[in-house]
């Protein structure tokens, strides 16, 4: 071989001397293991481990007696979970559930349950008659001194009794002998909305009242809930914030989000996960169109379809760009008449650049222009058009007049992006609708986490190391642990809501783990009385502020600080003196205003003169036992703050005060 060839040259020629079928091959393995690692597939782990599939990890209290008397009698919890070989990916098994999930076909019965607020929501019932072995159908209805167990079901996001989880479900319950009711969220399952209100991710009213209805219709059957995605959150922050008050024998969860901050972090970190967000806002936006007409009037329509917000809406918390610099715009000159496009058809041509150039050039414009184009009228409306230079420009360049704005007169271009993230949809539609001040505030608040310490009812929670959608970082693993009533089962595979086992993929594996959990919970001493007792804490509103850490409260002209109004069980136990003062103090109260109750009913002609003073009195006596109560140290801290800040005026007054002592009083005084 000559040194002087070019050894670029030798490796073309060698390149070019491989078939282009190896080329192909090469090309094709490349995208096969792009893909596996992308996709996530773990077929391969499955081949190493010989099909045996991976253990269910379980997650409970040392002293847990649902553990010790249910879930460890259930087999299913407790052996292996292998993936359908085929379906060994969970973005494969969860795309193949939402459109080959290969439902059982049957068919409801439809009931119309009608909530306080004016609101509609449809009830599916599938009764255990309807589903029997043989094929033959029976029309029985449910008694109400029926004992067979309802199995009460709240589908996902945009989920209804229709989709094929839910079915799944529903059959194989049904089949077992059970009664299944699938809760449908409002304005879905073919209902329209007859109200105001719309379901979120933490909306738990319908769930009360319909859970009530139940359970006051049917009095001994006992009822067992089910919740899978937003439904599981909805469920589990419904148990946590009613606690013992609830008519629920057990429940599941089945791949709950828990927080929904982490989720929204986690949902558009990646590519992939990027896609199930634009999956979901896409179902949503659909919602959404659904009930146009009260979206419309509730929240920021365009920014639901568009992602923009019109500066003319109330209900719009975005601005446009602001115009950017002044010199942009080239000046008005007086003797070019070309520069000024004129046309007696469309007068708006001459308007609309002079009000260019007096929003878009420096405040201090300068007369000759005023009295060369005859807009003296101008003057006196200068302010209102610099305050709303903004939508006046927009109105007159891109809505009314022809004339064409360049580009340059704003920092950003005008025109409306797609919303393509569920945190859009939320932003305008969910916020508005639901009165919550941000994005954030409404995950905080809708998110279930915070309230699996207050969980009463024997509960299975079932979630997926892999979900595409609902992270393991939000698991609240210690809370769940903590608590004795909360068992949580975790697979390494399964997907969202998929779990898909066998050679063909026609079953779900939590399906089976659901029903054997709650057929043992159902004839163990374990099962969940409701137990009457009073709110001692409300029910946490939807409309809220943003801020629920202690603040300072005035009240009366006095300052007192002031602690959260929700206040949880582990503050109560920290400070067990402070609760008791309370009681005690809450006991006077009633104490004297019963001894009080004669004095209301004198007239006030008879009344006493220390009653005036009495009630003058009566915010500062209340706020100073408020204080003492709360903090004994607050009185001296107050006391401090107020002495620190009123010295320098003290002083200055002794000061002041001494100089007209020492002018007023003799000198022989003065000395000693």
């Amino acid at each position: 071989m000559d040194c002087s060839d070019n050894p670029y040259k030798l490796l073309f020629k060698a390149a070019s001397m491989i078939p282009i079928s190896h080329y192909a091959l090469g090309l094709l393995l490349f995208v096969i293991v792009f893909l596996y690692n992308f996709l996530e597939f773990h077929f391969l782990e499955d081949l190493r481990t010989g099909f045996r599939g991976s253990p269910v990890s379980l997650t409970y209290n040392s002293c847990s007696e649902i553990y010790e008397g249910v879930a460890s009698k259930c087999r299913i919890l407790h052996g292996r979970y292998l993936a359908t070989p085929w379906l060994s990916s969970p973005h494969i098994q969860t795309t193949f559930l939402n459109f080959f999930g290969k439902p059982p076909i049957f068919s409801y019965r439809r009931q119309l349950f009608h909530a306080s607020d004016g609101g509609t929501i449809a009830l599916d019932w599938l009764l255990n008659n309807d589903v029997p072995e043989d094929g033959t159908h029976m029309n029985n209805s449910i008694s109400k001194d029926d004992t067979t167990p309802i199995m009460v079901v709240i589908p996902g996001l945009t989920s209804d009794s229709a989709s094929a989880y839910i079915k799944h479900l529903a059959f194989n319950t049904a089949k077992k002998g059970w009664n299944v009711v699938v809760i449908n969220h409002r304005g879905l399952g073919g209902v329209s909305t007859t109200s105001d209100c719309f379901y979120n991710a933490g909306w738990t009213e319908d769930t009360r009242d319909i859970l009530d209805y139940l359970h006051g219709e049917y009095v001994k059957a006992p009822l067992f809930a089910v919740g899978t995605s937003i439904g599981a959150n909805i469920l589990v922050k419904y148990l946590g914030e009613d606690g013992e008050n609830v008519p629920v024998a057990g429940a599941v969860a089945i791949c709950s989000p828990w927080d929904l901050l982490i989720g929204d972090r986690f949902i558009s970190r990646r590519l992939v996960q990027k896609l199930y967000d634009r999956a979901l806002t896409i179902g949503l936006q659909g919602y959404a169109q659904l009930h146009q007409s009260r979206y419309s009037r509730l929240a920021n329509w365009e920014g639901i379809r568009k992602g923009r917000v019109d500066p003319d809406r109330s209900t719009g918390a975005e601005r446009r760009p602001e115009p950017i610099e002044p010199l942009a715009v080239p000046p008005l000159q007086r003797k070019s008449r070309g520069a000024i496009p004129r046309n007696r058809n469309q007068p708006c041509f001459y308007t609309t650049h002079i009000v260019l150039q007096f929003l878009v050039l420096p405040h201090h414009l300068p007369h000759r222009l005023f009295r060369n184009h005859h807009c003296h009228f101008l003057l006196s409306v200068r302010r209102l058009l610099v305050v709303n230079r903004q939508s006046i420009l927009e109105h007159l360049v891109l809505r009314r007049c022809p004339f064409r704005a360049p580009a340059l007169f704003f920092k950003q271009p005008i025109r409306a992006r797609k919303s393509r993230s569920i945190r859009d949809y939320d932003k305008y539609a969910t916020c508005l609708v639901g009165k919550f001040e941000t994005v954030d505030t409404y995950y905080r608040r809708c998110s279930s986490s915070s309230f699996v310490g207050n969980v009463s009812v024997p509960l299975l929670c079932i979630s997926a190391l892999d979900d595409p959608v609902c992270t393991r970082e939000a698991i609240p693993w210690d809370e769940c642990r903590a608590n004795k009533n909360i068992v949580l089962a975790t697979t390494q595979h399964g997907g969202h809501l998929a779990f898909f086992e066998g050679v063909t993929g026609s079953s779900i594996w939590w399906v089976r783990a659901v029903f054997e959990f709650l057929s043992i919970l159902h004839s163990s001493p374990f099962m969940h009385r409701q137990k009457k007792t009073e709110n001692q804490c409300q029910h946490s509103s939807l409309e809220s502020s943003i801020d629920q850490a202690p603040y300072v409260h005035v009240t009366d002209g006095m300052v007192a600080p002031m602690g959260n109004e929700l206040m949880t069980n582990d503050v109560v136990e920290d400070f067990p003196e402070v609760q008791n003062s309370r009681d005690k103090v809450t006991e006077e109260v009633a104490l004297d205003s019963k001894e009080c109750e004669p004095m209301t009913q004198v007239k006030p002609d008879h009344l006493p003169e220390d009653v005036n003073s009495f009630d003058i009195t009566n915010p500062i006596r209340r706020c100073l036992n408020q204080l003492s109560r709360q903090n004994k140290t607050s009185m001296w801290l107050l006391g401090y703050i107020a002495i620190i800040s009123t010295w320098p005026l003290v002083g200055a007054a002794l000061h002041f005060f001494k100089k007209k002592i020492r002018t007023v009083l003799p000198a022989k005084i003065q000395k000693p």
